[in-house]
């Protein structure tokens, strides 16, 4: 069962900036995000109870929004609100943001606790956070298993001492035990710099991401910043373009290079 959050940031309609269109726009598309019991906002994971038909919705007025604000023609790389950490509220594709993670069949075995993108304007960097614990069952499941591989070693490496492969058995299944119920959080994290790609849209950056790594929580820096090389590497680097095409005190979209549309909330 997904975890309710303590509190939801409210996101502010009144103190957006630019003409009417752009408040009427931006107020549009909160509706949709806000819209029935499956709200998409305040949650730890995007998605949740987005149909078809309200992912058309939330598309229609992503694009009405970026259209109020000025389109191509608008400059929101120069504005220095694009920094700051930000909670993925919302994407148009299952395959990006940790989207492997969320998919169904993982939900029984892993709970996104934090979904977010941290923007360092001054050192041009871009951290994805993805946080997230082993649900109980799963902790039980593999730390059971293991329990019994590693008594079975004993048994086999320590003939000598009959005894030895309970003791080792009984202190695997003690950790284990402590694992399920403390359920630590664990983190992906995905960093890099980024550059803009005027050339091809003024609002475009590329971002090249190093290595994949996952590791504790706190070593991925729970402040967003940068993670450097904390952490085991569990997947190459990579590349990618996005288009901010909107963003002021608590909101912003953007859209990759595969046309997949995206909101961010302001932690």
């Amino acid at each position: 069962m997904r975890r309710r959050p303590r509190s939801a940031p409210s996101l502010s309609v009144s103190g957006s900036s630019g003409s009417s269109a752009v408040v009427d726009a931006k107020e549009a598309l909160l509706a949709q995000l806000a819209e029935r019991e499956g709200s998409l906002l305040g949650g730890a994971a995007p998605l949740e109870g987005a149909d078809p038909s309200r992912r058309r919705a939330i598309s229609s007025c992503i694009r009405n929004l970026e259209l109020a604000a000025g389109g191509r023609e608008a400059q929101p790389l120069l504005d220095a609100r694009l920094g700051g950490r930000w909670r993925v509220v919302y994407d148009s594709s299952s395959d990006a943001a940790g989207g492997r993670w969320r998919a169904a069949r993982a939900k029984d075995v892993v709970e996104i606790t934090r979904l977010e993108q941290s923007v360092d304007v001054e050192a041009t960097t871009v951290s994805n956070l993805l946080a997230f614990r082993f649900t109980r069952a799963a902790t039980l499941g593999i730390g059971l298993a293991a329990s019994a591989l590693n008594a079975l070693a004993f048994r086999v490496l320590v003939p000598f001492w009959p005894w030895a492969w309970a003791v080792a058995g009984a202190v695997a299944v003690a950790q284990t035990l402590y694992l399920a119920a403390a359920r630590p959080e664990l983190a992906v994290t995905l960093a890099g710099p980024f550059r803009a790609v005027p050339e091809a849209d003024p609002r475009r950056v590329r971002v090249d991401f190093r290595p994949v790594r996952l590791g504790p929580l706190a070593n991925a820096s729970a402040q967003g910043r940068d993670p450097g090389d904390r952490g085991l590497v569990i997947g190459p680097s990579s590349w990618v373009e996005l288009d901010t095409l909107f963003v002021d005190e608590d909101l912003r979209l953007g859209r990759g290079g595969r046309g997949t549309e995206f909101v961010f909330q302001r932690c």
